[in-house]
């Protein structure tokens, strides 16, 4: 029995297209390639003194065009009008953006951009006054990825491409 048939078994999980599985593969293999262009750009501009928050759009924009690019040419069957695919991709990956950096500031608030900075180049848990920890700009941007690439699958496969393959 393959692994399709015994998740389909379960009666907890939706019943989903096959297609639909292959696409969400190929869509979070496209998404980690763009994470190293993500971090490179998102951790520069951290390290060059920039707030947390303008590196993480600096590294999500630049991750944005490389995925759409991939995106469109393997994963989906991008039709001929790039452009208008191009402006909804960028507005659904918007909403997946807003989630992304909702995560990343709420485990980064109250760490001022210096301890961040700190964080970032040493890679260890910036302790807080109250006796908490606070991960480091790398861990919070991966946890916001994380995040947004769910919804953004969902909404891209669903309002970009139309669930074609």
């Amino acid at each position: 029995m393959s692994i399709r048939e015994t998740v389909a078994r379960q009666s907890w999980w939706p019943d989903v297209a096959p297609g639909r599985w292959t696409r969400a593969v190929g869509y979070t293999a496209v998404g980690a390639s763009g994470i190293p262009v993500d971090m490179l750009a998102t951790n520069t501009v951290a390290g060059l003194g920039g707030h947390y928050l303008v590196a993480t759009v600096a590294g999500y924009l630049l991750a944005l065009t490389w995925n759409f690019s991939l995106q469109r040419r393997y994963v989906f069957d991008g039709g001929e009008a790039i452009i208008p695919e191009y402006l909804n991709y960028i507005a659904v990956d918007g909403v997946a953006a807003a989630l992304r950096i909702g995560v990343v500031v709420s485990l980064l608030q109250g760490v001022s951009r210096e301890t961040a900075i700190l964080a970032t180049r040493t890679g260890r848990l910036v302790p807080l006054l109250d006796g908490g920890s606070i991960a480091p700009v790398t861990v919070a941007s991966l946890a916001g990825i994380a995040v947004a690439s769910a919804v953004g699958f969902l909404l891209t496969d669903t309002f970009v491409f139309g669930g074609t393959a």
